[in-house]
């Protein structure tokens, strides 16, 4: 009788892991009966031939590389030299690339370590106050950010009324009066903080509200990373000076000479009614 021709089964193709966003490790298990032979298994990504293995065993691995973003199938396709070949449907992968993105938050919290108050933003501060600030950088996002450097807003608001206490490894810029901490790298799921800390000028500058600013924020620090903190400060006394001259009239010469005349004139009448009313009296 004529013995029966070795069947060579392809079991699986299964993905493994993923050594960056762009490659696959994928392990074939393939059935190699006795007297049976491959010459070559070649490993296809989208029915193209990328790599193969001569003389492949059981259990092979292979890496696709350099994948694009979008949809793929990997499967693989045998040389036979003795058998026959059975495959199924468990010996191709269908798989989805996406390039990983960084999604960077920021939030800012106030904090005043001289009374003892966690969270700062609305409260009153007073002269010789330390407000602490913790910069906040989270990366949500499926991607690395490489390079990343925390820079909030300038810092003009708030050193009108307040000098720069601590600012650790961040370098404060005195033109744009902006302070920046070096590049970082955030991993996905990463939250990064940095600290910086001013304390408030005592004697508290007593600058006026000014009629040039409607916004009427005098005696306030903002400042912005994400989300805005704004503190209030204590009004020293006195500081309605520069307003009230402000609202002064202007007098010119003219003005100034009338204003002298009656005076002149007023004195003159009361001198020249205390004489009659001396006579009367004798």
């Amino acid at each position: 009788d004529k013995c029966p021709t070795p069947v060579i089964t392809c079991v699986d193709l299964v993905l493994i892991q993923s050594p960056d966003w762009n490659q696959r490790t994928v392990r074939l298990s393939t059935r190699i009966p006795s007297g049976s032979e491959i010459s070559k298994v070649s490993f296809l990504l989208d029915n193209k031939s990328v790599g193969s293995k001569n003389n492949p065993g059981e259990k092979e691995e292979f890496t696709y590389k350099d994948l694009t973003e979008g949809s793929h199938t990997y499967s693989v396709g045998y040389d036979v030299k003795k058998g026959d070949l059975r495959t199924s449907a468990s010996c191709v992968i269908k798989d989805t690339v996406t390039k990983p993105v960084p999604g960077i938050s920021a939030i800012k919290r106030a904090k005043n370590k001289t009374k003892n108050i966690a969270d700062a933003n609305g409260t009153k501060a007073s002269g010789g106050d330390i407000i602490e600030y913790s910069l906040i950088t989270t990366n949500s996002g499926t991607g690395a950010a490489k390079g990343y450097i925390i820079k909030p807003d300038s810092l003009g608001r708030v050193l009108e009324y307040a000098d720069i206490k601590e600012l650790g490894d961040a370098t404060f810029d005195s033109t744009t009066q902006q302070i920046s901490w070096p590049p970082i790298d955030i991993k996905p799921g990463e939250s990064v903080t940095k600290v910086l800390s001013v304390q408030i000028k005592s004697p508290i500058p007593t600058t006026a509200p000014s009629t040039s600013d409607p916004a009427g924020r005098q005696y306030t620090i903002c400042n912005k990373y994400g989300n805005e903190t704004c503190i209030n400060i204590d009004r020293p006394f006195a500081p309605t000076i520069q307003k009230t001259a402000e609202q002064l009239p202007h007098t010119g010469p003219g003005e100034s000479l009338f204003l002298t005349f009656l005076a002149v004139c007023l004195v003159g009448f009361f001198y020249s009614r205390s004489r009659v009313l001396a006579k009367e009296i004798d």
